[in-house]
């Protein structure tokens, strides 16, 4: 009878020796699968069977096994497997080394686990939405959701993407969108929700916004982005 998989701690990470890389099985009170941070943490009475789904960050090689590091976003620390060498296949189109954010935007339809601040900043923003939603909640202000597409430059001293649909025949700058386009005039992506929102005020009241706002400067770095949002 084969033993079960034992978690068993380590000065670096936890080891989780399992049965099959694809499928780590459990027995868990029954639980979801565990998350990473949580296996992380978990001291077990008895040696139990788990789950973990995710991806594999890094593979070190040895010669009769791989040391697989497993990560699924909810820890910066990974989760060390201990696989046979022919179960454990390496293919990845980036390099053992650190992936600066920069390069992330890029690729991170491809393989976004490749880049570990992404799920750290996801996690960020999600918290300071939530936080900012209860924090205006608490004090009657009411969220409101301005326009993304607009007719107005509302700053006026920068410069705006055009919008207009791909079958439209382009309009130059210097003069107005023909009665026969889409838009009858010409839109814009929003620079700023000030306009609306001062509108809005006047007959909501107490209003609030997390947007994002689009500048057209060109500037393709993390200090000059030109998505924002804008509280």
């Amino acid at each position: 009878m084969r033993p079960a998989p034992v978690l068993r701690p380590s000065s670096v990470s936890r080891v989780l020796r399992p049965r099959r890389l694809a499928s780590f099985h459990r027995s868990v009170s029954q639980r979801a699968n565990r998350s990473v941070a949580e296996l992380l943490q978990w001291r077990p009475d008895k040696a139990e069977d788990v789950t973990v789904n995710g991806f594999v960050r890094s593979v070190r090689s040895m010669k009769a096994h791989q040391f697989v590091a497993l990560g699924d976003g909810s820890s910066l620390a990974p989760l060390q497997a201990l696989v046979r060498a022919d179960r454990a296949e390496e293919r990845s189109p980036f390099q053992k080394k650190y992936q600066t954010p920069e390069l992330s935007p890029y690729y991170a339809a491809l393989a976004a686990e490749n880049f570990q601040s992404i799920p750290s900043l996801l996690r960020l923003r999600s918290e300071a939405i939530a936080s900012l939603t209860q924090f205006f909640a608490g004090r009657s202000f009411t969220q409101t959701h301005p326009p993304i597409i607009t007719s107005s430059d509302c700053e006026g001293a920068g410069e705006v993407f055009t919008v207009t649909p791909a079958n439209d025949t382009p309009v130059p700058a210097d003069k107005d969108a023909s009665e026969d386009s889409f838009f009858r005039s010409k839109k814009y992506l929003t620079v700023s929700t000030q306009l609306h929102l001062e509108a809005l005020a006047q007959a909501v009241g107490n209003v609030w916004t997390l947007s994002p706002v689009f500048r057209a400067e060109k500037s393709d770095t993390l200090e000059a982005p030109e998505r924002v949002l804008h509280a």
